[in-house]
């Protein structure tokens, strides 16, 4: 199977074979090893069928990591 990689429709490329796609089992563990993990604060909002709107606000973990270059 293939995907597309890097937004770029033009490009194709194996899961297993691409240096910089996240479906690439070793750029996954290296997005891991080398990201940041942070916690930030998320809102959402949204309005009910009565015209209600609510607001929740959640504390979530999430990982920063430096884009590596399109490699084929």
């Amino acid at each position: 199977m293939e995907y597309p990689c890097g937004g770029n429709t033009n490009i194709i490329c194996s899961k297993h074979n691409c240096g910089s796609c996240g479906f690439n089992p070793k750029e996954a563990h290296r997005r891991l090893v080398e990201g940041q993990h942070i916690t930030r604060k998320v809102k959402h909002s949204y309005t009910n069928d009565n015209g209600i709107t609510h607001t929740i606000t959640r504390e979530v973990d999430t990982i920063v990591f430096r884009r590596r270059e399109n490699v084929t």
